[in-house]
């Protein structure tokens, strides 16, 4: 089975996320990956500053991420 990812509600009480956090070790700035805040199944990315701001923020459909993924890797793998 392939494995779950984002929100899953767990009890009516709880829910567990996974998130992701890709870290600027030198600057303390992070790329936030993770579920929407309203459940519609799609992927929320934050830039956010050292000093917890978010400078930026794109919530787009999963199928798009995979799409933005490959297109940077095809750009930065020639």
């Amino acid at each position: 089975l392939p494995r779950q990812r984002g929100r899953v509600s767990m009890t009516d009480d709880y829910t567990l996320e996974h998130v992701i956090k890709v870290w600027d070790n030198k600057t303390g700035d992070h790329v936030y990956v993770g579920p929407d805040a309203d459940g519609l199944e799609l992927v929320d990315l934050r830039y956010v500053d050292s000093a917890g701001k978010i400078v930026a923020r794109i919530t787009i459909p999963r199928e798009m991420v995979v799409m933005v993924a490959r297109a940077i890797n095809e750009l930065y793998d020639s």
